[in-house]
């Protein structure tokens, strides 16, 4: 028998080949005979150029793999074609497209949305059919992703911001003092004083009391409401209350206010008062804690 001979399987297999061959050049030449009937009716309007260059060569490189393959199936050489030198240029130029495409994926999407008469919000509304709504195997890429990019993806670490100490000279600190000053000497009762009693608006007359004191009437006018009782205040609270409203009227009298910049001595002397004034809030040395009928109030002079 001879090497070139070809058994009965091979000549079955060939046979299924190439009448599967056949039926899909039939097809193919009726798709292609439907399109150009398509092309001839249809009205030629300008476009996006990219896209032009990209169906013109999609045609021709599948035109000459055709070619290409029917020399092939016919047994014939491709060496020096002209369908070769053709196909690679046509794939040169649609690798470049698709790389040109992609950066102006955005800009596309708009222009063939508009001219399809799509409008914006339906351009955005969700499509379920086209999701990916298998969990497990979106999970599973997402990993693989993970893993390869691992290396590249880094934590964001703020940059570390020290505290600077601000070093205050002597004379920012004189003129900080002086503004203070200022401040209230204008707020004083005495320029208070004179500023309504040549002022041309009405009278105000107000009642001073200390947040204490305050709370203290409001929680006993409160139970006398709700009790229908009528509570009077001990001799050593009315004797405790009248104290301090005495001094508070003798501070208000002796309250003028800071108008001149003071001496250095001056200025450690409300130093070290505000300073102790604040070791009192604390609880520490406070003598006169329980003023307004406290256990450690003053015992009224008699």
């Amino acid at each position: 028998m001879s090497d070139l001979a070809i058994s009965e399987g091979d000549q079955e297999r060939f046979s299924e080949v190439a009448a599967e061959a056949a039926k899909s050049s039939r097809e193919a030449l009726e798709c292609a005979q439907e399109m150009v009937k398509r092309l001839a009716t249809m009205k030629q309007r300008e476009g996006i150029s990219l896209l032009e260059v990209k169906g013109r060569d999609m045609v021709a490189y599948v035109r000459d793999m055709g070619l290409l393959m029917a020399a092939m199936s016919m047994g014939e050489t491709i060496d020096g074609a002209e369908e070769v030198a053709r196909l690679v240029k046509h794939r040169t130029v649609l690798e470049k497209v698709r790389v040109l495409e992609k950066k102006m994926q955005t800009q596309i999407d708009k222009l063939t949305a508009a001219a399809s008469g799509i409008t914006k919000k339906e351009q955005l509304r969700a499509k379920p059919e086209e999701m990916e709504l298998d969990s497990d195997a979106a999970d599973d890429d997402e990993e693989e992703e993970g893993e390869e990019e691992g290396t590249k993806v880094k934590k964001y670490v703020p940059p570390k911001v020290m505290a600077v100490h601000y070093d205050e000279n002597e004379d920012a600190r004189e003129e900080k003092q002086k503004a203070m000053w200022r401040k209230k000497a204008a707020q004083s009762s005495l320029v208070q004083e004179l500023k309504a009693q040549y002022s041309e608006a009405p009278e105000e007359i107000t009642e001073h009391r200390n947040h204490r004191r305050r709370q203290e009437d409001e929680e006993r006018t409160k139970y006398e409401e709700d009790y229908f009782v009528r509570t009077k205040l001990s001799k050593k609270e009315m004797s405790a209350r009248r104290r301090e409203d005495r001094e508070n009227a003798l501070d208000s009298l002796l309250k003028f206010g800071d108008y001149m910049a003071g001496d250095e001595q001056e200025i450690k002397r409300r130093e070290k008062a505000a300073l102790d004034s604040g070791k009192d809030k604390n609880g520490k040395g406070a003598k006169r804690k329980g003023r307004g009928g406290g256990p450690s109030a003053k015992k009224p002079r008699g």
